[in-house]
């Protein structure tokens, strides 16, 4: 079953979403949902998010309902109405 959920982009992001940094998408898996965000904006915004193999990017973080979607099952993570996709980009340096 799909729910309605929000996906939350940073703002460097924004500009390949015609500035909307809070988008809500059906799906019931985090991975459809990033599918669902990709249909909507196109390549520019997918080559951000996905590896060329079509794995998200090691450099970001997904939480879903402020928990890391990676401890949820990752793409697998199950979404239900209401839910919020945060896309946290990875702070590196040294």
């Amino acid at each position: 079953m799909t729910s309605k959920v929000v996906i939350v982009l940073p703002s460097m992001l924004s500009k390949l979403t015609e500035g909307h940094r809070r988008i809500q998408v059906s799906a019931s898996t985090l991975g459809e949902a990033l599918e669902e965000l990709k249909g909507l904006y196109g390549e520019p915004l997918a080559e951000k998010l996905f590896e060329p193999t079509g794995e998200p990017k090691r450099l970001l973080n997904f939480y879903v309902n402020g928990k890391n979607a990676r401890l949820l099952g990752f793409l697998n993570a199950e979404l239900r109405d209401g839910d919020e996709i945060a896309v946290i980009p990875g702070v590196s340096g040294g």
